[in-house]
């Protein structure tokens, strides 16, 4: 069962990139996303069963079919999951016969007091990626993720953004867009320490559960 500190992590940065992207997106550019969690979601390209439940998602719409609600960002977090089962999540997603364009992982180590820490790191598809032949001309597909940034939310966010490419979040970036700058939805250090701070209080409020 998810503890308080996983559910407020996860909403909580959905509920912020939704304000932001209301903000930064031009006219009503932003109600052409939809979010989503715990949708499960065949990536059967990627091994294993081919199941995977996102615990939040976003992607454009788009007509119906196959492909109307694959992820384009996929969010993943982690209280009692390790950091090796975080990554691993991740590199299927990347692994899929659509691979999502962007991940982001959230790994959350409660401890004793106020010594808790919160470590976010962002991932995209290697931009450098060819699918390569090996055996019998067959393609292998593994995608390599890249890691774009990471930090520590309970350490000094002063100055500290983080980043999701127009590129990542549309299927097609819009022309008004094209060449903009920012050139991607940011989180800066304010809405960083906000969100920050409703992980925190979800951790002391799960101590007294």
């Amino acid at each position: 069962m998810p503890t308080p500190a996983h559910e407020s992590a996860t909403h909580n940065l959905a509920v912020i990139l939704g304000v932001l992207m209301a903000r930064q997106l031009p006219g009503d550019t932003w109600q052409s996303f939809a979010f989503g969690g715990a949708q499960t979601t065949d990536i059967s390209n990627s091994g294993g069963d081919g199941i995977k439940e996102p615990d939040q998602f976003i992607h454009p719409e788009r007509p119906d079919g196959p492909d109307c609600c694959w992820p384009n960002v996929v969010i993943e977090t982690g209280v009692a999951e390790t950091h090796t089962q975080l990554k691993n999540d991740m590199h299927r997603w990347f692994a899929a016969e659509r691979p999502v364009k962007f991940v982001i992982l959230i790994i959350i180590d409660i401890r004793q007091g106020d010594q808790s820490t919160i470590l976010v790191e962002l991932y995209e598809n290697d931009p450098n990626f060819e699918p390569r032949p090996v055996r019998q001309q067959a393609v292998h597909k593994t995608r390599e993720a890249r890691r774009r940034d990471h930090f520590f939310l309970t350490g000094d966010l002063t100055g500290k953004q983080f980043k999701i490419l127009w590129t990542d979040l549309f299927d097609k970036v819009p022309a008004n867009l094209v060449g903009s700058q920012p050139d991607g939805l940011v989180m800066d250090t304010q809405d960083l320490q906000h969100w920050r701070d409703k992980i925190l209080t979800a951790i002391r409020v799960g101590r007294r559960a």
